[in-house]
């Protein structure tokens, strides 16, 4: 028998794969990244923030006071590094121009939910300004660290 004879059809070939749509694994893959990379961007922006900086700043100085003990630099750099981050925090025509009772005031507001927000205020500006004897240093640093944790304004781009 001759074989161009036989009924036979040519070789199938079936269709090609698409890409689309991705396979499930493609899928969870996709899903770990995003997840991954939004928390890499959740992390990298609280970094920045005004407030982590200023919890950075606050435990620098709160090891230097530890190591050296000296008070009346913990008050001068903490007067300093509080405000460096208001301006950091707050519109600078806001904050720049304040000093005396109008930059206690400001300070007051941020310490606002707390019964004694004026007198915690006058102890953080006038600290640095105040004799040695009566100063207390703890208290002073707790209310550096109040103060950390209500700076959650996002620092002005540029």
């Amino acid at each position: 028998m001759d074989p161009s004879e036989l009924p036979l059809r040519d070789i199938h070939l079936p269709d090609p794969v698409a890409w689309w749509p991705p396979a499930p694994g493609w899928w969870l893959l996709a899903t770990v990244l995003l997840v991954m990379l939004g928390m890499a961007v959740r992390r990298w922006r609280r970094r920045r923030s005004v407030a982590f900086q200023f919890q950075q700043e606050l435990t620098r100085l709160r090891s230097e006071y530890a190591r050296d003990g000296d008070a009346s630099r913990l008050f001068q750099r903490g007067s300093v590094l509080l405000r460096r981050a208001c301006l950091s925090a707050f519109p600078r025509e806001q904050v720049a121009g304040l000093s005396g009772s109008s930059w206690s005031q400001f300070v007051g507001s941020l310490l606002e939910p707390e019964a004694r927000a004026g007198e915690y205020a006058r102890m953080l500006c006038e600290a640095p300004y105040r004799p040695l004897a009566d100063a207390d240093t703890d208290a002073y640093l707790d209310l550096l660290a109040r103060v950390a944790s209500r700076l959650n304004v996002k620092p002005e781009s540029g």
